[in-house]
């Protein structure tokens, strides 16, 4: 792909993501808001690609690493349940470190940062995991964890 062309590309992922998380956090989407959205969410997309490009993350990635995806909707509802749980008084146990291994994620090649950055978010994106530092020398990530059972959307994505 030429280098325009990828650079077109990635700012459309990118401005696409951050239009989404706009939408998303709305109760309804009035035209106005729609293209507001549309507007703003443009130079976050721009200043993406510029931030990522200055801190030399250049990343490779394979669209399997996105299965875990599918186990998203059950695992949101089964973190949700066990955060609000813990969240009570007396709630059954607070959050741990651990240190999870992750495949093809060790070093510092394109793909392997690539491999980090999926996984991060992946693990990242349900309320009961969240991650807390990347190391590509060991090719581990370490995730804060307060759900510990049903849909672990988390080992999923490690794989």
């Amino acid at each position: 792909m030429p280098r325009p062309l990828s650079l077109v590309i990635e700012v459309t992922v990118w401005w696409g993501l951050c239009l989404g998380v706009w939408l998303v956090s709305l109760s309804a989407v009035p035209l106005q808001e729609l293209l507001l959205a549309t507007a703003v969410s443009l130079p976050c997309g721009v200043i993406a690609v510029v931030a990522r490009r200055l801190g030399g993350n250049a990343w490779s990635i394979r669209p399997r690493w996105f299965r875990a995806m599918a186990l998203f909707p059950a695992a949101v509802v089964s973190d949700t349940a066990q955060v609000l749980m813990a969240a009570m008084p007396g709630g059954r146990r607070k959050g741990d470190l651990e240190e999870v291994p992750l495949s093809e994620g060790r070093g510092k090649t394109a793909r392997a940062g690539g491999r980090r950055a999926v996984a991060t978010f992946l693990v990242s994106v349900t309320p009961g995991t969240f991650v807390v530092d990347s190391d590509p020398d060991r090719g581990e990530l370490t995730v804060h964890r307060l759900a510990w059972t049903g849909i672990r959307q988390d080992q999923a994505a490690v794989r």
